[in-house]
């Protein structure tokens, strides 16, 4: 059996033996959903609150934290309703430099 994979960075041509499709169709399944799962981790927001003190995600003062924000050092959104700011696991990643930073 030839099988065909998409892959988000590239696209892989297999042949297959009888009885290997199942187990191959299983990983790539696996595959796929720990993708999901980490993009779903990534875009998680954090408040400024969320982010401070000894039990924040960074353990960093409020005005440490807003500081990085004002410096462009810290990716953010505004948040519409209460003009607060919201940072994303992934920018909280990027400046931990866990993640290569976002062009």
């Amino acid at each position: 059996m030839n099988l065909s994979l998409n892959l988000p960075n590239s696209a892989v041509n297999l042949i297959l033996e009888k009885g290997q499709e199942a187990f191959v169709l299983a990983e790539y399944a696996k595959a796929w959903g720990k993708e999901a799962a980490v993009q779903q981790a990534l875009s998680k927001c954090y408040t400024v609150a969320e982010l401070a003190g000894p039990k924040g995600r960074l353990k960093r003062s409020s005005k440490t934290i807003l500081n990085l924000i004002h410096l462009g050092k810290l990716r953010h959104e505004t948040s519409g309703e209460s003009k607060g700011y919201l940072v994303s696991e992934k920018a909280v990643r990027e400046f931990l430099g866990d993640l290569p930073p976002e062009a």
